[in-house]
């Protein structure tokens, strides 16, 4: 395939970017800000970390630093590119709908506003047009946020500790092991814009040559997803490392290993969320019923199941009919291609807004309060098993009762589908 120049995906779905640091990174912010054009093509969102006991002059001494428009976050506006907007003390921001929304709901991470809670935001709101970056700051605010913009799809990215006033918040979000990019604070500014205004042109031939490496790193054969979906993520990539050619990222990939298996996680469809669609899983818990007066162990299949959210939710449905002790009689299969997605989903951990979907009953029996986050109890984990699975190219799972596969199909040609529904047909006892 030959893609003409365009401007990135990122661009045309109206990207928004999220910085994150303590008061003490003022200086970090500043000194970012101040290296980035007046025409910035996307709207800024910014939590600092401020004392709601004490006026913020923030604005003003950033304003002084940047060219780009600063101002205080009121509710209800739609952000503009090229305008930078502060979370008011004691206030979380947020991005609903494409309008700011301002809340004085619980403080997360001991924080509001919360880096967590704007960055989680930003993801819900924009998906793979999603960018974020925690600059200096103490303690670990801003690495939830990390994992909700990566299983979205977007780009996240971190101050260099080494570079930072304060390390604690971007040595946090380093060990997620998900950022796509750790960048000396001087070298920020560059990234994001080339994050959001990298025009790049990828010829038939580097096109396949990335696939072929691809496949041969990770066994992976990526020819039968749909490019439109690849190309964007690609470009995201090129950001990522720098590259400015499609030449020279494939450079990157045949002399580091390790950047493709950035690309292939980067390829893979990572969002989920619990009990999606209610009625979809209101439907389905009546349809299983009858599966509890028959003998022997149900067994159910989340096929793509990402970071987990499906997975167990399928979980909470045996559980209301079948219990959860340890002699309960079913189990639930979770399988994905994303090793990274498939370590969210074992350790079994979301933060409040990932678990919004489940009611306050599973909450209160099946999941444990541990700091800022929701556990998986114990009881239910132990029925649910976690595994790599390839549904275009490996053998589906045999003699399942229940299976669920959504939001990945839609990421295959035509053809393919097909021909997967039919291997998830086989899977499925008569």
């Amino acid at each position: 395939m030959t893609t003409k120049p365009t401007r990135s995906r990122a661009k045309r779905q109206g990207t928004v970017i999220g910085l994150g640091a303590s008061a003490g990174g003022l200086e970090s912010l500043g000194r970012l800000l101040s290296s980035l054009p007046q025409g910035f093509p996307a709207p800024v969102l910014v939590v600092l970390h401020l004392d709601p006991n004490h006026r913020s002059h923030a604005v003003a001494l950033l304003q002084r630093r940047t060219r780009l428009r600063v101002r205080v976050a009121q509710a209800g506006i739609r952000p503009r590119a090229g305008t930078v907007y502060i979370a008011p003390p004691d206030r979380h921001l947020l991005l609903d709908g494409g309008l700011l929304r301002l809340s004085r709901s619980t403080r997360v991470n001991y924080s509001r506003p919360s880096i967590d809670r704007l960055f989680a935001s930003i993801a819900a709101d924009r998906g793979p047009a999603a960018i974020v970056a925690v600059l200096s700051g103490a303690g670990s605010d801003g690495t939830e946020g990390v994992q909700a913009v990566k299983v979205r799809g977007g780009l996240a990215i971190a101050e260099d500790p080494a570079t930072a006033v304060f390390s604690g918040m971007p040595t946090a979000a380093v060990r997620t092991g998900l950022l796509d990019a750790v960048l000396p604070l001087a070298q920020i500014p560059a990234f994001l814009l080339r994050a959001v205004s990298q025009r790049v042109t990828v010829s038939e031939k580097q096109w396949l040559r990335m696939l072929a490496l691809l496949q041969a790193r990770t066994g992976t054969r990526f020819g039968k997803y749909r490019s439109s979906t690849l190309q964007r993520r690609l470009h995201q990539r090129l950001a990522a490392r720098g590259c400015r050619t499609m030449a020279a990222y494939l450079a990157v990939l045949e002399a580091e290993p390790a950047e493709v298996d950035r690309l292939q996680a980067a390829f893979l469809i990572k969002v989920s969320a619990f009990a999606r669609d209610g009625s979809a899983w209101s439907t389905l818990a009546r349809a299983v019923a009858p599966l509890a007066k028959r003998p022997g162990v149900v067994r159910a299949w989340s096929a793509g199941c990402a970071t987990g959210e499906e997975a167990y939710t399928l979980a909470l449905t045996l559980a209301r009919l079948l219990g959860s002790g340890p002699k309960a009689p079913w189990k639930v299969f979770g399988t994905d291609l994303d090793e990274g997605a498939l370590r969210v989903a074992r350790a079994g951990r979301y933060s409040d807004d990932q678990v919004r979907g489940v009611s306050r009953s599973d909450l209160a029996e099946h999941f444990v309060r541990k700091g800022e986050s929701w556990q998986v109890a114990p009881a239910l984990r132990a029925h649910v098993v976690f595994g790599k699975n390839d549904l275009l190219h490996d053998p589906p799972l045999p003699n399942m009762d229940v299976l669920a596969c959504r939001n990945v199909l839609i990421y295959f040609t035509p053809e393919e589908k097909h021909r997967t529904l039919h291997r998830l047909g086989t899977a499925l006892v008569p």
